[in-house]
């Protein structure tokens, strides 16, 4: 698999690195195994939730990035 969906998967799946491939088009490409499910509870992080919604008691409107409160692109980048 690739970088990417190891990514993805290496909190919940035992993966092994498979040494780097070369892929057309793309050049040397760093591969990985799919060992197995962890299966220890201590092994695995818990799922934390992506979005938590803001306390609308306050009565105060969100200032986004471009200082508008409209809408704004999130940007989501993998664990180091």
């Amino acid at each position: 698999m690739s970088e990417t969906t190891y990514w993805r998967l290496h909190e919940r799946y035992q993966l092994a690195s498979r040494g780097g491939i070369e892929v057309k088009g793309l050049g040397r490409v760093e591969t990985y195994f799919l060992v197995g499910k962890k299966t220890a509870a201590a092994d695995i992080a818990p799922v934390l939730p992506l979005f938590v919604p803001a306390d609308d008691t306050a009565g105060e409107t969100a200032v986004t990035a471009d200082g508008e409160g409209s809408d704004a692109d999130v940007v989501l980048e993998p664990d180091p």
